[in-house]
């Protein structure tokens, strides 16, 4: 039985947005997840998307056919879908989805040498019209464009990453690190699909290749012993 054709999913189909997860329609149909969602746009934003926040709502829930709507109205209607994306990507259903992926490497990976750690989207700003989605590396704390998709970076946030990271199931996190914060390497999948530390996997890695100290087969306790009375010292 063939999936019920959406505008969501139409919408997520389109290049450049496979950054975005599928909202809950009833997440959408709650008005109080609206609230302030026009709260601190710009004049220019206000004066594109202010008077259409019901129409857009209309096509996003299938409510009204795109097809009988001016092109205003559809252009809202990808507006508030990022807005409110924004918001759900930090629930716990959001996080899920976006853990999914990215544990499967569905961002890509990181294109720094020797690392290879997934990515995950991030928003560096979280007022629309500023900046566009990046690419975010946990293990280099560092942000890479996204060649192929120019969202706006309101649809995703800048704290994506982190409550991707504090909701991680396999390691429990003492406390909220934002992200205008340093972040220290954390963890990547390793080739058994494991989430590993890098950073305690280099000192395994050290400590078991460590060598022991020998001088012509003599060991420590041969090193520190006092030589023999009447034998010259060097």
């Amino acid at each position: 039985m063939a999936c019920k054709r959406t505008w969501i999913r139409d919408h997520l189909s389109r290049d450049g947005n496979h950054l975005l997860v599928e909202v809950d329609p009833d997440y959408l149909k709650d008005r109080f997840n609206h609230q302030g969602i026009l709260a601190d746009v710009s004049e220019k934003v206000m004066k594109a998307h202010g008077t259409t926040h019901e129409a857009a709502m209309k096509i996003i829930l299938d409510v009204r056919p795109p097809k009988n709507a001016t092109q205003m109205e559809k252009d809202s209607a990808e507006f508030f879908y990022g807005m409110l994306h924004a918001r759900w990507a930090t629930t716990t259903m959001g996080i899920k989805q976006y853990r999914e992926k990215w544990y499967n490497g569905y961002f890509g990976v990181c294109p720094k040498l020797r690392c290879g750690s997934n990515l995950i989207p991030i928003g560096p700003d979280s007022d629309p019209g500023l900046s566009k989605v990046k690419l975010y590396c946990y293990r280099c704390n560092d942000l890479f464009h996204c060649e192929n998709s120019e969202l706006d970076s309101a649809y995703f946030g800048p704290n994506l990453p982190q409550m991707l990271r504090m909701m991680s199931p396999k390691e429990p996190f003492s406390r909220v690190v934002y992200f205008t914060e340093k972040i220290k390497p954390h963890y990547i999948v390793d080739e058994y699909d494991q989430l590993v530390n890098p950073k305690n996997q280099v000192k395994r890695v050290a400590s078991s290749i460590r060598p022991q100290i020998s001088v012509n087969g003599a060991g420590l306790g041969n090193l520190c012993r006092k030589p023999e009375s009447g034998s010259e010292e060097l």
